[in-house]
């Protein structure tokens, strides 16, 4: 049996010393090259600003 969990992140950019931070993690389980179904989403740091190129990547622009 080969279990994989797939995580997925999603931030405000990706200068950390300018204060980007990580706002939302996902993640989801697959067995044997099959989604199980068991997945993981949660915010994070929801009041953060985040850049246009940010958003037009996340296709939310």
């Amino acid at each position: 049996m080969v279990r994989q969990v797939v995580l997925d992140t999603e931030t405000t950019g990706i200068d950390f010393k300018s204060g980007h931070r990580v706002i939302e993690i996902g993640c989801v389980e697959i067995i044997n090259r099959k989604f199980t179904g068991s997945e993981y989403q949660t915010y994070l740091n929801p009041d953060r600003d985040i850049e246009k190129v940010q958003l037009k990547c996340m296709a939310l622009l």
